[in-house]
């Protein structure tokens, strides 16, 4: 920490703080620039405590595994290739609508309340699951509709929130933000704009394994046809500031616009 903060006087010309960024990879940033230096298992999210956070440049080629940066490994379901340049210039793992990634997130499944973030784009109207959770038919999915819209439901009966913006732009890419709380009061967000609210007191069975489906529904079913490039998950339902925080991450990495001024 010495060297580092000699460093960082000789190139500012004045003390060196480390206060948590709202970008910490922005390179124009002091902190955004030395942790550009970092291995990729060795960056951070603007927002701390995430429990899920896989990112497809943790992928390469024709994957056998996708590194969860949060608990372990996400185990792939068939072979999947990664384009390098597949979303806004960065890697994006392609699903094909047959295939699916399957792992652990054990502090995903500890209560209802939860968060997700998604970086995604679709290819065609279907039943798309971007991430779920817990027992199938009774746990947790953020998905896209057969309508074009974006979903936060219980897999075994009926949406707890449906969206309204038509996600029918199969050439753009979109950030899904689902936000749940311990009082069924559940939001959804496209693009970090607010997209449907409720309350719904829902409930959901979670697998004591923790066990999360990323493309797919947790039994391989409602598979994704298009690229993911990101998801992050949060075992609470975070601050609207928290929020943004991350949604402007997404926004500068991805090149998609959110309606909010991004430091």
């Amino acid at each position: 920490m010495k060297i580092v903060c000699i460093i960082c006087f000789l190139l500012i010309g004045g003390g060196c703080s480390f206060k948590p960024q709202e970008h910490p990879l922005d390179p124009t940033t002091t902190q955004g620039m030395f942790l550009s230096l970092l291995s990729p298992s060795q960056e951070q999210l603007p927002v701390a405590g995430a429990s899920f956070w896989v990112r497809a440049d943790d992928a390469s080629g024709n994957a056998t595994t996708w590194t969860d940066r949060a608990q372990g490994n996400v185990l792939l379901g068939a072979a999947t290739s990664v384009s390098q340049a597949g979303v806004g210039g960065k890697p994006a793992v392609l699903f094909s609508g047959a295939n699916y990634y399957k792992g652990f997130a054990v502090q995903t499944n500890v209560s209802n309340a939860m968060s997700i973030l998604s970086v995604f784009q679709r290819f065609a109207s279907s039943a798309n699951s971007v991430f779920s959770g817990g027992l199938d038919p009774a746990g947790f999915q953020l998905r896209t509709s057969p309508t074009d819209k974006l979903e936060f439901l219980n897999m075994g009966v009926a949406s707890v929130l449906v969206g309204v913006t038509n996600l029918n732009n199969f050439t753009t890419p979109y950030i899904g933000t689902a936000t749940y709380d311990a009082s069924g009061n559940c939001a959804l967000f496209v693009n970090g704009t607010l997209d449907a609210s409720a309350l719904n007191l829902v409930s959901f069975t979670f697998d004591a394994q923790g066990s999360v489906a990323v493309g797919a529904r947790a039994g391989g079913s409602a598979t994704f046809n298009g690229y993911i490039a990101e998801v992050i998950a949060y075992p609470r339902a975070i601050s609207a500031s928290d929020r943004q925080l991350l949604e402007c991450y997404l926004s500068k990495r991805y090149a998609i616009n959110v309606p909010f001024s991004c430091p």
